[in-house]
């Protein structure tokens, strides 16, 4: 059984080599797959990406034509993906790969939305007080139940992935479109590690952002697709 997991990328150069290394570490039970998805780094991700491809046969590439945000890059690799089980992991470390085992045992009990749940998150103050909020309003508007402390770090069967793909979904968040579907759902305490990049690329302002974006229920483009105006280049 093939697991695969999909890891959106942008400007973490000096995380990525660690990032593969612990996902490898976690997963030597499965035979996995690691798509890095590119979404416009400034830095030099893409170089970095290009070396992991070359030295792990298992490790695929998609660099995006720019930056069109962490929802949109996660998308194009879910649409890659080609496991039976699909792990969506940030690239900063802060979501511990060595917690994917864990997920995956609830798969015993026929769940197939597996979340995980951060406990004694590790973020400065602001960042913790304006996410409760931000994301306790998102909740109100877009009619769902979301807890600040659950983020797109989760185990997700490849029907759920599916019929994510197929819905059109104009969700402006990954987490958002998978409460609006009705599959058997857990969340599982995982710890929080410290970030290993040096600030995180969600300012104050692009929170601002992100709730706009809410309040419109759109994130730009009516459905996740790889196609040419989204990605410059591919390493399978």
């Amino acid at each position: 059984m093939t697991l695969s997991i999909v890891s959106p990328v942008y400007n973490s150069a000096n995380t990525i080599h660690t990032l593969i290394k612990e996902i490898k570490k976690s997963t030597v039970d499965f035979s996995i797959e690691i798509i890095l998805v590119d979404d416009g780094s400034i830095d030099h991700s893409w170089q970095i990406i290009e070396e992991v491809c070359l030295q792990d046969s298992f490790v695929r590439g998609i660099k995006l034509k720019q930056n069109y945000g962490q929802h949109q890059a996660i998308c194009v690799g879910l649409e890659q993906a080609i496991g039976e089980w699909i792990v969506v992991l940030d690239c900063d470390l802060q979501d511990n790969p060595a917690e994917i085992p864990k997920l995956f045992l609830q798969t015993k009990n026929n769940y197939q939305i597996i979340l995980a749940k951060r406990i004694n998150r590790k973020d400065v103050f602001w960042k913790k007080s304006t996410s409760y909020i931000f994301w306790k309003i998102v909740s109100l508007l877009s009619n769902t139940s979301i807890h600040p402390l659950v983020g797109n770090f989760g185990l997700y069967h490849k029907d759920v992935i599916a019929k994510f793909i197929s819905s059109k979904s104009k969700e402006p968040y990954f987490s958002i479109a998978m409460q609006k579907f009705d599959f058997k759902r857990i969340a599982v305490e995982t710890e929080h590690q410290e970030r290993m990049k040096e600030e995180s690329s969600y300012s104050f302002l692009k929170l601002i952002i992100h709730a706009k974006n809410v309040l419109l229920k759109t994130s730009g483009f009516a459905k996740p697709a790889i196609n040419n105006y989204l990605v410059d280049k591919v390493i399978n």
